[in-house]
């Protein structure tokens, strides 16, 4: 492990008198940080720079203005063959502060101890936003950074009609996903009323979601990155998506039109991971999925289109 503690040196070295920070995690984890990160730099009268491993994490590092050239990748600086848990472990100062490294690594949600301690000395709503404040240990009245989103990107789109929608059915955080029935059911509907469907399609270890079944429809499916989706979404009638990270980027972002399914073992969760947090854009619906939704996709979809369209 000698060359992860050589690197730790070099970083406190180079970047001596910053707050760094290490992203791990999946992109909501990480957009609770990010999104308060200009707070943290003004209060603390710091830098601050940010570090990950190879992915996408400079992508969300780049829709905050503040943050725009602070990212570090480090596998720039060290050979393949760490693990997370190696990289975290050795760099990982557990907490904030000036000349320390720490990291996203979250995961708030699962710590009861922690919700039950915040709702205890706390009277604002305990969502992700505020916990993370509260973390880093900000004022309360500091709002959210917001997100900008680069349009002057041509998107290579076969847009057949100006009147779309997009579904993101699936994310990395779910265990189980609401059933593709609901999915093909729900986009059946929206293109009966005249609306050309995108689908954000992606790879999930271990799943085998039927992405043909949109296809078969006349569903396009869409692979792109994070600002040609969040463009895509942007320029949407509305946007139908389980609860996730993308929908984290786009309750950072103004002017979106979106609705969130959350899937059931997500439900106990409900008044922490809700998106409508007083910034940015609040969802036009958060809908609680029990097994009634799939016994009956008919009647609820009808519900969530007169709440959207």
């Amino acid at each position: 492990m000698i060359d992860l503690i050589q690197l730790k040196e070099k970083l406190l070295e180079q970047y001596e008198g910053d707050a760094i920070v290490y992203l791990s995690r999946g992109i909501g984890d990480k957009l609770m940080y990010l999104s308060q990160l200009d707070n943290y730099r003004q209060l603390m009268d710091c830098n601050v720079t940010l570090l990950s491993r190879a992915g996408k994490s400079a992508d969300l590092v780049n829709f905050f203005p503040s943050l725009r050239g602070r990212h570090v990748p480090l596998d720039e600086y060290f050979y393949q063959g760490y693990t997370e848990q190696d990289v975290i472990r050795v760099l990982n100062d557990r907490r904030p502060g000036v000349n320390r490294i720490f990291d996203t690594w979250y995961l708030g949600h699962a710590d009861v101890e922690l919700i039950q301690a915040w709702l205890r000395i706390n009277s604002k709503a305990c969502n992700q936003f505020n916990l993370a404040k509260h973390q880093l240990n900000l004022p309360t009245g500091m709002a959210a950074e917001l997100i900008e989103i680069d349009e002057t990107r041509e998107l290579s789109l076969k847009r057949t009609n100006s009147q779309y929608v997009v579904l993101a059915p699936l994310a990395n955080s779910a265990k189980n996903i609401i059933e593709i029935e609901f999915w093909c059911a729900l986009a059946k509907a929206l293109m009966a009323q005249g609306y050309q469907c995108f689908v954000n399609s992606f790879p999930v270890p271990n799943n085998s979601f039927a992405w043909d079944a949109f296809e078969n429809m006349g569903c396009e499916l869409f692979s792109g990155d994070f600002n040609a989706l969040l463009q895509l979404c942007l320029g949407a009638k509305h946007t139908y998506m389980i609860r996730s990270g993308l929908a984290d980027l786009l309750s950072l972002a103004q002017g979106m039109q979106y609705s969130v399914f959350y899937p059931p073992e997500f439900m106990h969760l409900n008044q922490f991971l809700t998106l409508d947090h007083g910034f940015g854009s609040a969802p036009t619906t958060e809908e609680f999925f029990f097994q009634t939704v799939v016994e009956n996709p008919e009647r609820v979809i009808e519900e969530i289109l007169n709440k959207t369209l």
